[in-house]
């Protein structure tokens, strides 16, 4: 089944996951508090069972920064999601798609170590046309350079 989802400067393909879907990780993101992008993520399995579902908010209610990632949050809702996909929406302040909603390093190595084989983001290209990307969550840890994650990531832990 092909269906098509209205963007605000193109429609784009949806193939890899029903709309529900997309709507159910859209109103995840429009639970987020945050004002400048909003993040949801819908984990279903293989038969189209939604599993968790997830969105970026403060960890105890801190605000600005989100210090839990949608896909973080539906991980820890979620029971068993070997083999499972994780899709993933980004919405900007104007309440349109962000350019991109590829995960970042830290939570692809969460969605692999959660047993999570695919993940599914819109993205927006540099000559404006939008797609759908449908990446095995093993590629995406090989294209993150470790060391990148090391230093982003430990710069502010302090050592006990």
């Amino acid at each position: 089944m092909v269906l098509m989802m209205r963007n605000p400067n193109n429609n784009i393909l949806i193939q890899h996951a029903p709309l529900e879907f997309w709507r159910q990780a859209e109103k995840q993101a429009n639970r987020s508090v945050f004002k400048l992008f909003k993040t949801g993520a819908v984990i279903f399995d293989k038969k189209g069972n939604i599993l968790s579902k997830g969105c970026s908010h403060p960890a105890h209610g801190i605000p600005p920064r989100p210090s839990v990632h949608s896909e973080q949050d539906a991980i820890r809702k979620a029971g068993n999601v070997e083999g499972a996909t994780c899709l993933i929406v980004t919405i900007n302040k104007t309440g349109n798609y962000a350019c991109s909603s590829k995960p970042c390093a830290f939570c692809t190595h969460i969605l692999f170590n959660a047993g999570v084989e695919n993940v599914i983001y819109a993205e927006r290209s540099n000559d404006g046309e939008w797609s759908v990307n449908n990446e095995l969550v093993s590629n995406l840890i090989l294209r993150v350079d470790p060391s990148m994650i090391h230093e982003k990531y430990t710069k502010q832990m302090k050592v006990a």
